[in-house]
């Protein structure tokens, strides 16, 4: 009888044992051209619009913080994606124009590049806030701008943009006087919902003053800055 509950011990031992052996297994099958895969599939199979128009940030449906939301696909919005994704942001994917859509391989690399620092935001990785911030505020990055349906209309996208939002998504509050500053400068409204995301009320009177002079305010600033005061108010339109 003894012998008989040593045996079952052992077993159930050997059980535990080979449950964290199995996790760090799967862990590890993730690598670089994983992650490469992920991203190609998230950007090349992107939504749309009839405009020609990446969709990476979708309008808030009742969500908290309300204004802009990004979902990142799943495998890339999580701590060990991040060292990859900081790559991708500085750099670009590694993607030849062969595994693209014929003449618009910049367009798709510019365009990861801003799924990347939104997925850097979603890892709430500590070691993502460098990176972005080091985006955000270089000057020397310009937007890639593109047709909109006529050839004369152009739309663009801004990294720099992304990336302010982004560290909105990450949550460190020290991103609050960087974003501040470069919304005074810029007028990024990325910038202005990212702050809303930190709470930093005292940036409070800069968005309204800024989105006032610039016409930024929507019905999403707006409810933006009332989740960051946590108190309602009505916007008076001067004459």
């Amino acid at each position: 009888m003894p012998s008989h509950k040593l045996v079952n011990r052992s077993v159930v031992v050997g059980f535990l044992v080979a449950i964290p052996v199995l996790t760090r297994t799967s862990w590890a099958q993730e690598t670089p051209d994983s992650y490469s895969d992920l991203l190609r599939k998230a950007i090349v199979g992107a939504r749309i619009d009839r405009g020609g128009t990446f969709r990476l940030l979708y309008p808030s449906a009742g969500w908290h913080p309300p204004g802009p939301q990004f979902s990142c696909v799943r495998g890339l919005g999580n701590g060990p994606a991040a060292p990859f994704l900081i790559d991708v942001l500085r750099d670009g994917p590694g993607w030849s124009d062969a595994e693209l859509p014929k003449g618009k391989g910049n367009l798709y690399r510019y365009v990861a590049r801003c799924y990347a620092a939104l997925g850097l935001g979603s890892t709430s990785d500590s070691r993502a806030f460098e990176p972005l911030l080091a985006i955000v505020t270089n000057a020397d990055i310009k937007p890639y701008e593109y047709r909109v349906d006529r050839p004369t209309q152009k739309g663009q996208y801004n990294l720099r943009c992304y990336a302010a939002f982004a560290l909105g998504i990450l949550g460190d509050q020290r991103a609050v006087e960087p974003l501040e500053s470069t919304l005074k400068r810029e007028g990024f409204v990325e910038c202005a919902y990212a702050l809303a995301r930190l709470h930093a009320v005292p940036a409070a009177p800069t968005i309204i003053s800024v989105a006032s002079a610039r016409n930024l305010f929507t019905v999403d600033l707006h409810q933006c800055l009332e989740y960051m005061l946590r108190t309602k108010f009505d916007l008076l339109i001067a004459a």
